[in-house]
């Protein structure tokens, strides 16, 4: 009887510890390779919405709760990599008041010989109002001078950006 009344009560338990779902459905992030002229520089950068054109200045992007109680935003960009091996791209964001923050690194896949469109890419996101918060949403192109060294925040003390683009936008809640 006490096998059979165990697992009554802890098979419930461990399905969900596997598969609970959370708040919402996180989209994977996505690369598609898209047509364009090389950039005259190293390599190019550039903050776009889903569809790859530029995203407008004072955007609004929403403020999604993840399945671990983490609140991010879903950030787009099309990039053509230099041809550097260990280029990678660091995206940011810095609220007006400096409230909220936050900071992630993407690294580039080697499926594309010209421009990516890369959407949904994750940053996580701390110190949301509710209610939104204005700010900056930065991502640069580059990589480590030497081997990547991080300083107590977990940003790069020797990243070299090769490019870079940042826009004024508000994340709401």
């Amino acid at each position: 009887m006490r096998p059979a009344l165990l697992a009554l009560f802890t098979l419930p338990l461990t399905a969900c510890f596997g598969g609970c779902p959370g708040p919402e459905s996180q989209p994977d992030p996505e690369q598609e390779c898209v047509e364009g002229n090389a950039p005259e520089t190293d390599g190019a950068i550039e903050l776009v919405d889903e569809e790859g054109t530029p995203l407008a200045d004072s955007a609004s992007i929403p403020l999604n709760q993840g399945s671990q109680g983490g609140e991010h935003i879903y950030v787009n960009l099309k990039v053509f990599p230099t041809t550097m091996p260990d280029a990678f791209i660091e995206a940011s964001f810095e609220s007006e008041d400096g409230e909220a923050y936050g900071n992630t690194q993407v690294f580039l896949d080697d499926g594309c010989d010209g421009w990516q469109l890369r959407t949904n890419e994750l940053l996580q996101l701390w110190g949301v109002v509710a209610g939104g918060v204005p700010g900056t949403l930065r991502v640069s192109l580059g990589y480590c001078d030497g081997p990547c060294s991080t300083d107590a925040e977990g940003l790069f003390t020797n990243f070299v950006s090769i490019a870079e683009d940042e826009v004024p936008i508000s994340v709401v809640k």
